[in-house]
This record gives structure tokens, sequence and C-alpha cells, in this order.
């Protein structure tokens, strides 16, 4: 008799749930895949003449920037390594990181001069936050660019129904505020939200956690940083 899988819901668009769901089957972790955003480019510009740096907070961000520009060499400014390595993956060649959150990123960029050029953040069409406030409140111009937009899902897939209805997920995981909460309107669409009292909800902030915290989870666990190698450790926690 083998032991039953333990599945984790993975919410993430399309582009980040490989990574993702490789690293879950590394700790014996079997992934279901259910992207509730689908990221699609905006119709923006971006001015970058006068930028002493661009600054990214998502993986979507990086690559949404290096398909609008062929100025790759312009400074940008990371809010944490995995977004780092997606600006380089996709050919930006100045890129530091701040290791973390957007406070670590608000603190590096006030290391900055204001009088060296203005700032611009890539962002989609909702940002979680005001970055771009708390950084001109150091007297620093920013411009916020609305290069992509993450358009949600209008309902769960049937098989992804089926397993929460039949107690086949242990585990779900959410990495933004926005995911946490489409889960939550499409698992009540879909009638399945007293299951989530048999599910885990593993969540990348205390904000994705309370963007959810209507549903009847079994537990709520919040990742100690906001990256994905805190997420699968907080996992591997709510495994047992």
């Amino acid at each position: 008799m083998t032991d039953a899988p333990v599945r984790a819901l993975v919410t993430r668009p399309v582009e980040q749930a490989g990574a993702t769901a490789a690293r879950l089957a590394d700790v014996g972790i079997e992934p279901v895949l259910e992207p509730l955003l689908t990221i699609q480019p905006a119709a923006a510009e971006i001015d970058l003449d006068g930028v002493q740096a661009v600054l990214l907070t998502s993986r979507n961000g990086a690559r949404a920037l290096a398909a609008s520009t062929t100025r790759y060499s312009v400074p940008v400014t990371a809010v944490g390594d995995a977004t780092a390595q997606a600006a380089r993956e996709a050919g930006l060649i100045h890129v530091i990181s701040a290791n973390g959150s957007s406070a670590d990123l608000v603190r590096l960029v006030g290391g900055l001069d204001p009088g060296k050029g203005r700032l611009v953040h890539v962002t989609g069409e909702v940002e979680a936050g005001d970055l771009a406030g708390r950084i001109r409140a150091k007297g620093f111009t920013v411009d916020r660019v609305v290069l992509y937009k993450a358009v949600p899902a209008k309902k769960l897939s049937a098989a992804t129904t089926a397993l929460i209805s039949e107690g086949g997920v242990a585990m779900a995981l959410f990495f933004s505020p926005r995911t946490a909460a489409v889960f939550a309107a499409l698992a009540r669409k879909a009638r399945v939200a007293r299951s989530c009292a048999a599910i885990r909800g593993v969540f990348i902030s205390q904000a994705a956690a309370e963007a959810a915290s209507a549903l009847p989870w079994r537990a709520q666990l919040v990742a100690t940083r906001p990256h994905l190698a805190a997420v699968i450790h907080a996992a591997k926690r709510a495994r047992g």
C-alpha cells in the first residue's frame, strides 16, 4: 500500500509556475498547476531619457521592461534576487537586488541622489501598495509606468474543483494578495469554499494571507521572507 500523494495547488501565472512546481517536486510535494492570472502586455511606451534607475518589483515587470526597450544598459534596481535574475535573463545588464521586500527596495533607493535623475517604476495595472509614493516622499521624481496587466481567471478548472471537493489537495500556495483574492472568489463561485477547511494555505506575505482570510483554511502559514525559497520552506512545514 502506497501513501497518498501530498498535493499543493500552484496558483502562479504560467511564466512562474514551472519553477515553483519543480521546487515542490524536489521536496516530495506533488504540484497541481492552476494559474489564476494570465500576464499580457499593456499598450504603453516607456521613456528612459534622464532616468538614473528603473525599479522592478516583479519578474513580470522585468520581462515587460526588456520587451519594451532596446536600452538594456539602463540601471535596474530589483526588489529581490528572483526579480533581478529574471531581468538578467531577459538581457538587462546593470542589475542590482534589494534582497527582499518593497521596504528593502525603498531603503536601497534612498541611498541614491535625487538630483541625478528621475526614477521609473515598471508595474502592472494593479499594484499592491504605493512604492512610487513612498520614494517620492524621500525627494525623488518617480514615474509609474504600466507595461503589463494580469488578467484573472474566470473559474477554477474542472479538475482542480474536483480535487478540492474530494479532499485531494493538502495545501495551496499564493504569491500575491491579488492571486489569493481571486482564488477566494473562484472557490466560492465553484462552491468549494467549505472544502478549504481541509487545505493549508501557504502565503508569501501577510497581505496575501489576509486577502483569502475569509476562507475556512485548515491553517494559514506565512513565509518568513517574500521569496520562493521561503514559501517552499513554509510548504514543507505545512506538509508536517
